[in-house]
């Protein structure tokens, strides 16, 4: 119940909600923060970087990573590589181990030594795969630029691989450490490799860029203007493209939309969306769908509606609410999200999600095994409710409503609980008397009460925004207000916000004053005058 669940700290609201009337200012200081917790708690699902590890799955265990390479192709060496002094000469005859010095290793990829070379950015690579692989004492050794030579067009094939490959687990660190990369040449030297012949080299060249790019909106910008987009068109939706190069490529893709601080130029947008739409009308690998989803998600998620206009006059909205259903949880993740989204702005954007069917998949949503989605998903459905009054009813004539109200009555989670209490009260702004009147007989009136006492501000405002709603309508009735006799009338609904009364909080002690001096039992009285409400501007915002 709501008086036994403690709340826990740091919750707030997953998005914005369409309120009329409330700080645009506010609003987006407030987005931003969510933003914050909603990164967080997708990082395991959704990753801005990803390391290689050193290791692949077998049936029968674990075993190093096989690199499949040409005949010959670490048997050529140059002029250069063959040119080295006594010292050198001693580095070449020596056999590197697990205990070989990390210095030493350097020494022979930056002096460019025989054969050996291939061995030691191999032994690079398999230190940097490590669980806490030392990355900062490799940058120390000075050995990054000369990785970066390592992939060339003309190096063998191996080489690159092995050199990409610890180049990649380099920019899966921190800012300052993928700057080594960048600084060092990698990105136009990763840009040039996405045509190489083997697709184990693609595979990895898209995976160091898509490190780089998650790391910041500069180094995005510098990895659009080497011309990053064209390659990807051609990669994604290509059956003769592998499928694992597929699947970095979406996912570079979708890193390419993050930094909403730091928003794509209008221009790359418009050269981006037609990747993403053709992409989506021919893979269906499921990680694909998932990294497509989530980079339309985040095109969308800035609050600018003319933003959101372009990506739906592309006609994305109506895949991705298919993909609503999907059998995989991380895709059914990114869709949500992205339906959500769209959900924050104009009530005609809002009407599309009505008209293409997601009702019925967000009310089963609600049910969903995995909270997070259940919770996104009435997120979505409390934006809906805060449109038109044609958007509430189509909520009712889904059937919603008793959804919402089963899971506030039940021990569902309390992020859960908050987003039912948003749902449920918007639907009460401005509605009609007829919709009013079927919310209170399925007894939303004694669960907007019981949400009164819980220790969440938030939620008691909302509530007694919901109580306020449900009141007002009552209010236009000829002759008695049905719904202020039925809490005069129920000790229990009328103690609980008389407590209020004594609220520290000061929003919240006036709306239940509010509530009491407007809609006492005396209002009921045919010779009694009725009270006009005070012009508080609080009640104009919900948080």
């Amino acid at each position: 119940s709501w008086a036994k669940m403690a709340v826990p700290l740091g919750i707030h609201r997953l998005k914005n909600y369409k309120i009329r009337g409330i700080d645009v200012e506010r609003v987006r200081t407030k987005k931003e923060e969510e933003g914050i917790q909603l990164r967080k708690e997708r990082r395991e699902n959704q990753l801005s970087k990803r390391r290689n590890l050193d290791i692949v799955k077998k049936e029968d265990g674990v075993q190093v990573k096989d690199i499949p390479v040409k005949d010959g192709s670490d048997e050529s060496v140059n002029d250069n590589q063959k040119s080295h002094d006594d010292k050198s000469c001693d580095k070449k005859d020596l056999e590197l181990n697990d205990d070989t010095p990390l210095d030493i290793v350097a020494n022979i990829v930056i002096e460019g030594i025989g054969e050996k070379r291939l061995d030691a950015v191999k032994h690079v690579r398999r230190v940097l795969s490590q669980g806490n692989p030392p990355i900062d004492d490799v940058i120390s050794t000075g050995v990054v630029p000369y990785l970066v030579e390592c992939v060339n067009p003309e190096e063998p094939e191996a080489l690159q691989m092995e050199a990409a490959w610890a180049l990649t687990n380099i920019a899966s660190g921190t800012s300052e450490q993928t700057k080594s990369v960048v600084e060092g040449g990698g990105v136009p030297r990763f840009v040039q490799l996405l045509e190489a012949p083997n697709s184990d080299v693609r595979e990895q060249v898209l995976w160091a860029l898509g490190n780089i790019t998650g790391d910041c909106p500069e180094y995005r910008d510098l990895i659009i203007d080497f011309g990053i987009i064209i390659p990807l068109s051609q990669m994604l939706g290509n059956d003769a493209e592998t499928l694992k190069v597929r699947k970095q490529a979406a996912w570079l893709l979708s890193n390419l939309c993050r930094h909403k601080h730091s928003p794509l130029n209008s221009s790359t947008i418009d050269e981006l969306l037609p990747v993403y739409f053709r992409a989506y009308e021919t893979e269906d690998d499921d990680t694909i769908l998932k990294d497509l989803s989530w980079g339309v998600s985040y095109l969308t998620e800035d609050g600018n509606v003319d933003q959101v206009q372009k990506v739906l006059d592309f006609g994305f909205l109506e895949p991705i609410i298919k993909l609503l259903i999907h059998q995989n949880r991380e895709v059914v993740q990114s869709a949500v999200r992205f339906v959500g989204n769209i959900t924050t702005g104009l009530d005609s954007q809002t009407q599309l999600i009505v008209d293409l069917g997601g009702l019925p998949k967000l009310k089963s949503l609600l049910s969903h095994e995995h909270l997070s989605i259940q919770r996104e998903s009435c997120w979505a459905i409390s934006n809906i409710t805060a449109g038109t009054i044609e958007q509430k009813q189509a909520v009712i004539n889904c059937d919603i409503v008793p959804d919402l109200m089963d899971i506030l009555a039940s021990d569902a989670p309390f992020r859960l609980k908050k987003e039912a209490v948003w749902a449920v009260s918007n639907i009460t702004e401005n509605a009609t008397f007829e919709q009013i009147s079927y919310l209170v007989g399925m007894g939303t009136l004694q669960s907007l009460c019981d949400a009164l006492t819980v220790l969440d501000n938030e939620i008691v405002r909302v509530s007694l925004d919901g109580i306020l709603g449900i009141l007002e309508a009552g209010s236009k009735q000829d002759g008695h207000n049905p719904f202020a006799r039925m809490i005069n009338e129920s000790d229990n609904l009328l103690s609980q916000i008389e407590l209020l009364q004594q609220h520290e909080n000061q929003d919240i002690y006036q709306k239940s004053m509010l509530i009491l001096d407007r809609f006492s039992v005396e209002e009921d009285d045919d010779d009694k005058e009725e009270v006009e409400p005070e012009n508080d501007s609080n009640n104009e915002q919900r948080n």
